[in-house]
């Protein structure tokens, strides 16, 4: 806000989104500890949606209603393979299922009423929420995205807080003895699922409208894997902590103008040092 260049504001706003993309997949994988594999689909699909929406002439308002009714269903998908699967088959399929849309993403075109091709690798075009090309639109969308992450971090702590949280920890921790007592974890753990769905298609959506375009990259398999990675080394189970690892690699990757495949080969190097040496993340060992 001091120093209101556009390259960095561009990182920050690009960092806010991620942020909270995160976060999310921590309400899941570091709560329930559901390793959800094809996070991306959820922040691809709010990208699309809202893209497709406007292509279709609809209002704004209108394309966030559809986010919602596509996360919901999106979101209940995967919900429905968590009950059945655990552990590494859940990661499979989930990470299958989205990279079955990502490869139709990037092998689907067509051509619009006025002659335009849109689709595939080029991706589809979404309209701004303000005025693009003018000096404010950085700044304006800096505004809207830092809004958004303190409100949605707030949202999910304070849930995660309350007595909802303590029931997802109870499931996370012992889903037999969660049941002994009456609670429904199958309902529950859709119930998470469902929940990150929407918060991520809300960031994917944000990201796409400040890009004004909505790529497959949105569905990528580097960014199903950078919210494991991330949430890992920012400490799973803490929302605060993988946010503040998205935010701070997403904008030194801006920075440094990293190829995607040295991004990828980065993450993998993060995670197995996470690992090695600090499992529960950042948070984990400043606590210890």
């Amino acid at each position: 806000m001091v120093i209101p260049h556009q390259y960095l504001l561009t990182l920050l706003i690009l960092a806010n989104y991620q942020a909270v993309y995160v976060a999310s997949w921590d309400l899941v994988g570091g709560y329930t500890r559901q390793i959800n594999g094809g996070q991306a689909l959820f922040f691809g699909g709010g990208a699309y949606v809202l893209a497709l929406a406007g292509l279709y002439g609809l209002p704004p308002w209108i394309g966030y209603l559809a986010i919602l009714a596509a996360a919901l269903a999106i979101g209940s998908l995967f919900g429905f393979l968590g009950v059945r699967l655990t552990g590494p088959f859940l990661i499979i399929a989930t990470l299958a299922v989205a990279e079955i849309v990502h490869e139709l993403a990037l092998s689907r075109g067509f051509m619009t009423a006025r002659g335009y091709a849109v689709g595939g690798e080029s991706g589809f075009p979404v309209a701004p929420l303000f005025p693009a090309g003018t000096p404010a639109y950085a700044l304006n969308n800096f505004y809207l995205s830092t809004v958004f992450l303190v409100v949605s971090l707030a949202v999910l702590l304070l849930g995660l807080r309350s007595r909802h949280g303590l029931i997802l920890r109870a499931v996370a921790s012992d889903e037999m003895a969660a049941e002994a007592v009456g609670l429904d974890t199958a309902r529950i753990k859709q119930a998470s699922f469902v929940a990150s769905c929407v918060v991520s298609a809300l960031a994917g959506a944000g990201y796409a409208q400040f890009l004004n375009l909505a790529t497959p990259s949105a569905l990528s398999l580097e960014q199903s894997f950078s919210a494991i990675v991330l949430a890992t080394a920012g400490g799973r189970g803490t929302i605060i902590g993988p946010a503040m690892a998205a935010y701070v690699m997403t904008a030194v990757f801006g920075w440094l103008a990293l190829s995607p495949a040295v991004r990828l080969v980065t993450y993998c190097v993060l995670l197995l040092l996470a690992i090695r040496f600090y499992p529960q993340g950042l948070l984990g060992l400043r606590r210890r």
